[in-house]
């Protein structure tokens, strides 16, 4: 999966530009997460169209990156995120940051920033995990 990571100055109607941005070429946003430092934030974004994204962003002065994470379908029931962080631990893969968001019919999508990408996705495959490419 791929997700947009947006650099912004950490001030009134940084967000507000970047929205405009992509509603105004029609994208539309899937996912959205907001780091904040004491003068920056980061935008996670999840999005169908991120190459239209990207360059859109790109062309009106935006700082992005184009950060290739892992989207995994879970059933909204306890444990399940601990079977996830307990098959990376045992592996040895770092997971750099976490986020989730609602997909529907008691799902959810867990999406993983991790050190070993190709490694981490090898695995939860072979356990049967879902993996998404695009929800």
């Amino acid at each position: 999966m791929n997700q947009l990571s947006i650099f912004l100055e950490n001030k009134p109607g940084e967000l507000t530009q970047l929205t405009q941005i992509l509603s105004d070429v029609k994208v539309s946003i899937d996912s959205i997460m907001i780091a904040e430092t004491s003068s920056f934030g980061v935008v996670r974004l999840i999005t169908k169209d991120y190459e239209r994204a990207m360059n859109e962003l790109k062309s009106a002065g935006f700082s992005v990156r184009v950060i290739k994470v892992i989207g995994v379908l879970m059933q909204n029931e306890v444990g399940a995120f601990h079977k996830i962080v307990e098959l990376l631990s045992k592996n040895s893969i770092n997971i750099n940051y976490c986020y989730s968001f609602y997909s529907g019919d008691n799902k959810g999508v867990f999406v993983f920033s991790v050190d070993k990408v190709e490694l981490a996705k090898e695995l939860l495959e072979k356990v049967e995990f879902h993996l998404v490419e695009y929800v």
